[in-house]
């Protein structure tokens, strides 16, 4: 578990569950689903798509003039 905080602000990554956000919390209020809300599912938390959402074409992009 990687914990980030500033303020009353805090973020929670999982590494284990492929960086996952499983928090993100500003004061008392969560502004995500978490564990605790799913019952055992799957449909909590977040993951970064940042700076690209869905699918790569080809598996490969460049960033920078290099190519990944």
């Amino acid at each position: 578990m990687l914990e980030l905080a500033n303020g009353d602000t805090r973020l929670v990554v999982l590494p284990e569950h492929g960086g996952l956000i499983a928090s993100f919390r500003v004061g008392d209020l969560e502004l995500l689903r978490t564990r605790e809300d799913d019952d055992g599912g799957t449909h909590w938390g977040c993951f970064v798509m940042a700076p690209w959402a869905g699918r790569t074409r080809h598996g490969r992009f460049t960033f920078e003039g290099i190519e990944h």
